[in-house]
């Protein structure tokens, strides 16, 4: 399953980790959206770790340093466990056929569909959040498609929701996660740390475009935006996207919390929302908000 010799798993992901892994989601989504092929991270004598994508979606990832292979993973799932003798058999077959070992397991009847998801997704996101020391530049090794089901494959946003679930002290994510409940149907919002460093909670879409890349660029703004503030917004700051939507800015309880309106009515709805909270206006910030560029305008 992975081109590196000793990929295994970490116990938890902290903030650092977390960060990481919102870090490497970002050069993900600049990557185009049907990029096939693996994102490799150190030398080529040493790989410190490595992404597959399959069309854009994260198929999974490794990295150095950790505790068991995913293999061992899926091998102690599998219902009954496999022995290491049979993991190896599957391995091989999988190596002639081409065909994913999870995959395999699953056509077996050896493990549900359900939990081949569950443990692709934790250990990818456990992976990128081990791999801290992943600062140089990448490189990209496109290659063909293996055909890889869509359903065991993850969007960047995805992965980025549930790292938030492991990373954050139980107390401190349900608080951010009450607050964060406040935003209502926005396409994209997060609750971070005071000065928007650390990740604590997020609402992200499940399909689109940049949504990780937006949300960094988002509380950069923010945190700029409402650096006057300490614990609890005076008002609400906003800025346009470009895009016909806007961005909205605030604090509660030391946290920065941002959310995405994509048109008027949803900005009007999410006032409300606030206003009920006590916040009465929002004021167009002084600080530009930099995300994606702006697409040109039809032309008349």
């Amino acid at each position: 399953m992975s081109a590196l010799g000793g990929v295994q798993e970490v116990a938890a992901v902290g903030e650092q980790g977390a960060d990481n892994v919102l870090r490497v989601l970002s050069e993900i989504e600049a990557l185009p959206a049907d990029a096939t092929g693996a994102l490799a991270f150190g030398p080529e004598t040493s790989m410190s770790g490595v992404v597959l994508l399959e069309r854009g979606r994260v198929c999974w990832a490794a990295a150095q340093g950790l505790r068991r292979r995913l293999t061992d993973l899926l091998r102690e799932r599998c219902q009954p466990q496999l022995t290491n003798d049979e993991v190896e058999a599957v391995v091989q077959r999988c190596k002639q056929t081409g065909t994913p070992v999870g995959e395999s397991l699953v056509a077996d009847g050896r493990l549900t569909a359900d939990a081949l998801r569950a443990t692709l997704l934790r250990h990818t996101v456990e992976s990128l959040a081990a791999g801290v020391s992943w600062r140089a530049a990448p490189r990209w090794l496109p290659h063909r498609a293996r055909g890889y089901q869509s359903a065991f494959t993850f969007q960047p946003a995805e992965l980025l929701a549930f790292a938030h679930t492991i990373a954050v002290d139980r107390g401190e994510l349900e608080a951010a996660e009450r607050r964060l409940a406040s935003v209502g149907q926005a396409h994209n919002a997060a609750a971070f740390d005071m000065l928007g460093v650390h990740l604590l909670a997020c609402r992200l879409p499940e399909e689109g475009t940049a949504a990780v890349t937006e949300l960094r660029a988002a509380v950069a703004w923010a945190a700029r935006s409402l650096a006057a503030d300490a614990e609890r917004s005076a008002v609400l700051k906003f800025a346009f996207d470009g895009h016909g939507g806007s961005w909205l800015g605030w604090r509660d309880g030391g946290m920065t919390f941002v959310a995405h309106c994509r048109d008027r009515d949803a900005f009007s709805s999410l006032m409300r929302e606030l206003q009920r909270q006590g916040w009465t206006s929002a004021v167009h910030s002084t600080v530009p908000y930099v995300g994606r560029a702006a697409q040109p305008s039809p032309s008349p």
